[in-house]
């Protein structure tokens, strides 16, 4: 049976709506949903002698815990499962955009493996525009808790420092993220001058509230990279030479 193009789009949807509201259980939370385990195991409690109730008691806790993490391990198995099979379909712009800006919160945490989606994010990352910003935040927790390697991280950041992000629906988490990206100690100083010298270019053509945001990025870098204050005597020492210039040619 053929279906359209319209009938995907709703079934995709659908499927979203479904697996995005599947409950999740953080770490030390209590779940509000019971759970039941058909494992067949209670029989052997009734085989202890009656006049042993504390072993009995003892016996029960022990394997209610392992059931209960036994589901718990089964669940998150499942739960990747569902969201992997999921990221494969053809999803519409909608529902692709909807799936990066949650995926960090509602999904991520809850994965048996977090590393799986690098792929996704990575080619989410590739594509440019909003789309690279609303995937920077689950491929920073990739690279900064999964120990996810991608070499081409801050030339893809790099090129994301345009004027149009000041215009971007996410503009405020996005700048949140570029500070922590550049906060890292390991970032190598050539990288850290080349930001310094973008930010500083893009300062001249914002609104005066992206400025205010430029000026204390810039700040940062300078602080916490001591190496490229030297660019800042350097470009306060051209600028001086050019108004000598300039002076000396209106003589």
């Amino acid at each position: 049976m053929m279906v359209s193009l319209e009938q995907a789009e709703v079934l995709i949807h659908k499927i979203h709506y479904v697996i995005s509201h599947i409950p999740q259980e953080g770490p030390g939370e209590k779940s509000e949903y019971e759970m039941w385990s058909g494992s067949g195991d209670q029989k052997k409690y009734y085989d202890l002698p009656k006049d042993d109730p504390k072993q009995l008691r003892t016996n029960k806790h022990s394997s209610n815990v392992l059931s209960i993490t036994k589901i718990s391990k089964k669940m998150k198995l499942k739960f990747t499962k569902a969201w992997i099979s999921f990221l494969r379909l053809p999803l519409t712009s909608n529902v692709y955009k909807e799936v990066l800006v949650t995926l960090h919160q509602a999904v991520i945490p809850y994965l048996s493996n977090p590393i799986m989606l690098s792929d996704f994010l990575t080619r989410s990352y590739d594509i440019g525009g909003v789309v690279s910003v609303m995937a920077l935040s689950s491929l920073f927790i990739l690279m900064t808790q999964h120990g996810l390697q991608y070499p081409d991280f801050y030339e893809k950041l790099y090129e994301l420092l345009l004027p149009s992000i000041f215009m971007a629906k996410h503009r405020a988490n996005f700048f949140e993220l570029l500070d922590s990206c550049l906060k890292s100690p390991l970032l190598p100083a050539y990288l850290a001058t080349a930001f310094a010298k973008r930010l500083s270019r893009l300062e001249l053509t914002t609104p005066p509230s992206g400025a205010l945001i430029i000026v204390a990025l810039i700040h940062n870098l300078l602080r916490r990279h001591p190496s490229i204050n030297c660019l800042l005597i350097l470009t306060q020492f051209k600028t001086v030479c050019k108004l000598i210039t300039f002076f000396i040619n209106m003589l």
